[in-house]
């Protein structure tokens, strides 16, 4: 399997030839809250509908930041947060995000 690292993230969120992508899974990439900014803060990847994070053990923080991301979050009807690292804390931040 093949890992993406934030510097793939990176490219992944500003390569303008994506911004039609509907579909986004990068489970099992281990990036945690830092490796998600990039996913995150990217104005070029708003027309994702579906998007699985599984497995990349983000944290509260990046809970909170994805509820934050309102322009990330207009056209989602499916976002996988499982098994990463929220907890609690995680799931109260985005659901008050």
């Amino acid at each position: 399997m093949q890992v993406i690292d934030a510097s793939g993230l990176e490219i992944i969120s500003t390569t303008t030839t994506l911004s039609n992508l509907i579909h986004l899974n990068i489970q099992h990439n281990n990036r945690g809250d830092e490796g998600m900014k990039h996913l995150i803060n990217s104005s070029t990847l708003t027309q994702l509908k579906v998007i699985n994070v599984g497995n990349n053990k983000i944290g509260p923080e990046g809970f909170q930041s994805f509820a934050q991301r309102k322009l990330l979050l207009n056209h989602l009807t499916y976002l996988h947060l499982g098994n990463n690292n929220g907890g609690d804390e995680g799931i109260i931040a985005f659901s008050q995000g």
